[in-house]
């Protein structure tokens, strides 16, 4: 969808996926990413829209982060980096979409079990210091595992979470059902609801949530056909 057939009216932002958090430490976007975005972004503002940055994504994406975030001087490359983005883009917002810090994620994908966490809250403050109110922080979360049993301090850095309620019924399953259940389920976060209980439990505001839903469906394959279906009844 080019970006002047998107019907910019029923949005307040939009989102550019995904710059990567590079070794240099700094957002490295392709030069045909620039170009989407460059057009994208322009759109989006002419039609009042806040253009937004996503940094990281699952896998290559967010592979730098965890030594990004590591030191003063790194996370120092990385704000200055997003600056540029501002100036040169009119971005209003960053979302860190880092999957996932401190829990291994891809085998490629560094992690620190220890450090990840007060680290990522370390660059959160950077940000916020150097942006002030002047740019939205965001970031993409696990459906129903907070970053930390307290997330109070992130909470009062962030003007949102964007909860990743999808995928139930992917990967590996071996059962059909919902990709994204909004009630039910046997245990504390198998749903939308009981997920969001968690994340409230564990100190973020309800007002601080939005909901990422799926636009899609998923499709199952019957082990076997004719046994299934023996066992149905009208």
């Amino acid at each position: 969808m080019p970006p002047d057939a998107v019907p910019w009216q029923y949005l307040t932002h939009v989102c550019f996926a995904f710059g990567a958090v590079g070794s240099d430490y700094k957002v490295n976007i392709t030069t045909d990413g620039e170009a989407i975005m460059r057009a994208t972004f322009a759109a989006a503002r002419a039609a009042g829209v806040k253009p937004i940055l996503s940094i990281g994504g699952w896998g290559w994406g967010s592979a730098g982060y965890s030594e990004m975030v590591a030191s003063n001087s790194t996370r120092h490359i990385f704000v200055q980096s997003v600056q540029e983005y501002v100036n040169e883009y009119g971005v209003t917002g960053v979302d860190l979409d880092w999957e996932w810090p401190g829990r291994a994620s891809e085998p490629y994908v560094p992690y620190d079990e220890v450090n990840d966490i007060p680290n990522f809250l370390l660059l959160m403050q950077d940000l916020r210091n150097a942006f002030g109110n002047n740019l939205t922080l965001t970031a993409a979360v696990s459906s129903s595992v907070p970053l930390t049993k307290d997330m109070t301090p992130f909470a009062q850095l962030m003007d949102w979470v964007n909860l990743m309620m999808y995928d139930w019924a992917a990967g590996n399953t071996t059962e059909t059902g919902p990709d994204a259940p909004l009630f039910g389920g046997d245990e504390p976060g198998d749903s939308i609801e009981s997920s969001v209980d968690i994340w409230v439990a564990a100190g973020m505001p309800k007002s601080k949530m939005v909901l990422g839903i799926p636009s899609y469906g998923r499709s199952f394959t019957l082990d076997n056909v004719h046994s299934q279906i023996s066992q149905l009844t009208i």
